[in-house]
């Protein structure tokens, strides 16, 4: 039987598309942080509105963090199925949708505990369609950027998001502040958040794999470690 003997394919230079890729990551991680700080900032005044004990304030974050970690490896694992370009869009458009729906929940006189059963199934379905964002966001930098930049590229996604949780009581607090003195008394208004994250997902660059395989590259990127290039036999995205 012949064996292939030939030379492995050269990677070309990556192009700057990834920065593109490395800027919406970074816009989806912020995102993602603002979605979860501001429930915190404006939980007292939906324990107020909603005539909530502390142990139901409780159960309420206690029901995303559950999602979020039981699905944080199946979502993960979707991105390696499907891509994370689809996985990424699914994971905007559902953390779009509950946004608005947290938004949207509201006391009934008649049904005392409906706001604290909605906003429970909300919280946890908001969990689990959430997670998966930033394995996801890895798995595109392993499309898109060289073994030499990915640690940069991800330290850079975490310091947005770390960065954006920290802002976040503030604008926040300035969006609630306007709300009410516009309305006279709007429990709170997290809407924005949706629309902010879906132009975000329009604005977005494809997260598929480049094709690096020329046969006229010239420049090649080796991981010193195990002696052959970033993404070597490894299907795209």
């Amino acid at each position: 039987m012949n064996r292939d003997l030939s030379a492995p394919a050269v990677l070309e230079t990556p192009t700057r598309v990834r920065f593109g890729v490395l800027g919406f990551a970074c816009a989806l991680s912020m995102i993602t942080y603002l979605d979860r700080v501001c429930f915190g900032t404006v939980a007292p005044f939906i324990q107020g509105e909603f005539q909530l004990s502390d142990k139901q304030l409780g159960l309420l974050f206690a029901a995303f963090a559950l999602a979020y970690a039981i699905f944080e490896v199946p979502s993960g694992w979707l991105g390696d199925v499907f891509g994370p370009r689809k996985t990424l869009i699914r994971i905007v458009l559902w953390w779009s949708l509950f946004t608005a729906l947290t938004g949207a929940i509201f006391p009934v006189a008649s049904w005392p505990s409906f706001a604290f059963l909605a906003m429970l199934a909300v919280r946890f379905l908001f969990g689990m369609g959430e997670a998966g964002a930033y394995p996801n966001i890895a798995r595109a930098f392993h499309s898109w950027f060289p073994f030499v930049e990915r640690g940069t590229a991800q330290g850079t996604v975490w310091m947005s998001g770390r960065f954006m949780g920290g802002a976040t009581p503030l604008v926040v607090t300035a969006l609630f502040m306007e709300t009410v003195t516009a309305s006279g008394g709007e429990p709170f208004g997290v809407c924005c958040f949706g629309a902010g994250s879906r132009t975000a997902r329009k604005r977005s660059p494809p997260l598929t794999r480049p094709n690096w395989t020329s046969s006229t590259a010239k420049k090649r990127y080796t991981n010193p470690r195990i002696g052959r290039s970033p993404g070597a036999g490894c299907s795209p995205a």
